[in-house]
């Protein structure tokens, strides 16, 4: 398997969580003593504009895994989360208490571009500037947000896409359909600490790229 020779980390089991470099022990270690910066997961180690910085807790602590929060949205007041049993694409839950709305933004380990995805309910749903905000806050969070995801799903939402063939491009293009020239994903990990996403292919290929350095039409 690729993701062996190449030692990246496998998705832990349902109950436990990663941070990058360390494994639910350093989880647990890391939501003790503070909380991980909404924007600066991966390599970067910045702490975003957009997003306050929270303490993550663990089971021990008495969180409850099925809702893990990435961050609160400075410019709305919105807390970010992702659910355990949320399916793909990637996406993250933003939910206003005193507004009462709900919005589900999707990102990609791919590219770093973000989209709505719902807001819910409609008669609540807030105006088009505080929905511009939202987005670029969860767009600074994007490593925190693939930390998270990859973490609690253990999956990039890749497998059976079609990509560009990664030589003729410094990363690759994602596709949702078939298309000529295109080769299709077998399987792909992701590696937080170094913010590296590999990514195998069904001719037997793979290709290593740096995680939202490409293009993806499915979030475009």
């Amino acid at each position: 398997q690729p993701a062996e020779r190449l030692h990246f980390p496998p998705a832990l089991p349902a109950g436990q969580r990663a941070l990058p470099g360390g494994g639910a022990e350093a989880h647990a270690r890391w939501g003790r003593a503070g909380g991980l910066p909404c924007g600066g997961g991966g390599a970067g180690g910045r702490v975003s504009a957009g997003c306050s910085l929270l303490r993550l807790e663990t089971q021990a602590d008495r969180l409850c895994f099925h809702m893990s929060r990435v961050c609160v949205s400075a410019q709305t007041g919105a807390s970010v989360y992702v659910f355990s049993d949320d399916h793909c694409p990637p996406h993250v839950h933003a939910r206003h208490r005193r507004d009462g709305w709900v919005a589900r933004v999707e990102f990609s380990f791919v590219t770093n571009h973000v989209r709505l995805m719902s807001v819910n309910p409609v008669q609540n749903a807030p105006s088009a500037r505080i929905i511009g905000q939202l987005l670029e806050d969860v767009r600074d969070a994007i490593p925190t947000c693939r930390n998270m995801w990859w973490a609690i799903q253990g999956t990039v939402c890749l497998t059976n896409r079609w990509a560009s063939p990664p030589l003729m491009a410094h990363a690759i293009i994602m596709k949702p359909e078939r298309r000529a020239g295109y080769v299709q994903v077998k399987g792909a990990q992701y590696h937080p600490a170094s913010n590296q996403l590999l990514i195998w292919f069904k001719n037997g290929t793979e290709f290593t790229m740096e995680a939202g350095s490409g293009l993806d039409d499915a979030i475009w």
